[in-house]
């Protein structure tokens, strides 16, 4: 997901020094705040690695990889000296918040494929609420804020000719190339943020429901207005009876166990050696939101 906003209406919630390094950057191409914009671009990196000792993950923030809008942005062609005046990560891209953490460092890794960052995580409760989705499995989705300087598009003069240089250089092009529209081959890192995009919507439902204890911002952001109680035993059975599936208590209590997010990221059967029919994946996910709704009192 991408989207773009005038530079210079974010620019003053940035730290003056940064401000004032990013103009004289800017300059340097003949480029005002106001003459370029800011864009945001997310990626889900399943291959993140967490220390719970000093709360810190080392993930890609960015790749080469062709994104929904097309755009391929080139990770060796990413300014950092501005950023790394002043490394923070934020949350959401809310920069009236305070950061929820800062880069230790942050690099293109040996292949050119990525850029990678050692985020650690500060002491706040907001910042310890995005620790624990990330260490639950729940969050793995970064967004980089950044300035493009030099873009080639598809009806520039040298568009046929880099396409032709990517697909001899990167393996992974050739499956994408057909989908790409531009490259930004030179822009300038701003910030990268956690955003609240969940791997896996219905894991976090049920997460929730086992009390991450998250606060109604960070829930809210996730677009779910409450925390639901915990989902108990007799409550599934209840509902699951209510929409004609007959169970007994203990065929209850392996339905309810299976309703971990664990489970829900293989995909979700209901006991199938006892006997009980299994349900499409789509229905028991909205089943599981109804039971959701039924315990909050919105149905």
């Amino acid at each position: 997901m991408k989207t773009r906003i005038k530079l210079a209406s974010i620019l003053p919630h940035f730290a003056e020094q940064l401000q004032e390094s990013l103009s004289a950057t800017l300059k340097e191409s003949g480029l005002k705040p106001e003459d370029v914009e800011l864009k945001r671009a997310g990626l889900s990196d399943d291959d993140m690695k967490l220390d719970e000792g000093s709360r810190s993950v080392i993930h890609r923030v960015s790749t080469r990889d062709v994104d929904r809008d097309g755009e391929v942005v080139i990770p060796s062609g990413l300014d950092l000296k501005d950023y790394m005046k002043n490394p923070v990560v934020m949350w959401g891209h809310n920069y009236k918040e305070p950061q929820i953490g800062s880069d230790e460092w942050i690099k293109v890794d040996d292949k050119g494929y990525a850029l990678v960052a050692k985020t650690i995580y500060a002491s706040t409760p907001r910042a310890t609420e995005v620790w624990t989705l990330r260490k639950e499995g729940h969050l793995k989705t970064s967004s980089i804020g950044f300035v493009p300087i030099e873009v080639v598009r598809s009806n520039d003069a040298g568009f046929l000719k880099m396409m032709d240089k990517c697909r001899e250089d990167w393996p992974e092009f050739k499956k994408q190339a057909d989908r790409c529209q531009s490259f930004v081959t030179r822009g300038i890192l701003l910030e990268h943020s956690d955003v609240p995009i969940p791997c896996n919507p219905n894991a976090l439902t049920i997460a929730i429901a086992k009390s991450l204890n998250l606060s109604p911002d960070t829930i809210e952001a996730f677009g779910l207005k409450d925390a639901p109680e915990e989902l108990t035993v007799e409550k599934c059975r209840e509902f699951l009876s209510s929409k004609g599936f007959v169970v007994t208590q203990k065929q209850a209590e392996g339905i309810t166990v299976l309703l971990t997010p664990d489970k829900m990221r293989d995909g979700i059967r209901i006991l199938p050696a006892q006997g009980i029919r299994v349900l499409a994946e789509d229905t028991l996910r909205e089943n599981i939101k109804n039971l959701v709704d039924l315990k909050m009192g919105r149905v």
